[in-house]
């Protein structure tokens, strides 16, 4: 009778274990028996920072796809010509929320063209690498690397830049302690995940 070990390493098999969940990566399967193996991918994937990395990218594509484009497209990249009669539903909540920070940081009210150019790629650039990061990370793909690391080391350049643009062109009334502690964390998780999928 064929080990399972022996079926691992027949070349001729490995499709069949690759379909189960193709992103998960086996770096010491040929010296390891397939259970213990699984049951070490296991507890890896449920390490809490893991985890939280994967909930915090999610929640950066929702802002980044959903909720950021209903104010900006949705309002025209004006605060003042997005009107509540005028709106659906969904971007009404989206000004209401806006509203509030806004009062922190009054640019937001119309936008110039440095901070238009900056949240259209965070929109359509930064938005779908935020969910490939959260997945690739979440099923361990072997792309991962590729993806997260250049992406996480443009994301905290690209809010180091929006800092050093609120600090230089700060309009009047800004909370600039409020604006750094709402933001601060598109500046620590991008670090937190680059050093999570070095370590991998």
């Amino acid at each position: 009778m064929v080990s399972l070990e022996a079926r691992i390493n027949n070349p001729h098999r490995t499709h069949q274990y690759k379909s189960v969940q193709p992103c998960l990566h086996y770096r010491s399967l040929v010296h390891t028996p397939v259970v213990q193996q699984q049951r070490s991918l296991f507890m890896e994937m449920q390490s809490p920072l893991d985890n939280c990395l994967v909930y915090v990218f999610y929640i950066f594509a929702f802002t980044a796809l959903v909720f950021e484009p209903l104010y900006y497209i949705g309002c025209d990249w004006n605060y003042d010509t997005c009107l509540y009669e005028n709106s659906s539903l969904l971007v009404r909540v989206c000004k209401a929320i806006w509203s509030v920070y806004c009062q922190w940081d009054p640019v937001f009210y119309a936008p110039p063209d440095w901070l238009k150019v900056m949240c259209y790629i965070e929109v359509f650039i930064f938005g779908p690498l935020y969910a490939l990061s959260a997945y690739g990370l979440q099923h361990r793909c072997d792309w991962l690397p590729y993806i997260a690391l250049p992406f996480s080391g443009a994301l905290f350049y690209s809010t180091v830049v929006y800092f050093v643009m609120e600090f230089v062109y700060t309009e009047p009334g800004t909370n600039l302690t409020l604006v750094f502690i709402v933001n601060i964390p598109w500046s620590i998780f991008p670090v937190l995940l680059g050093y999570r999928v070095i370590s991998l």
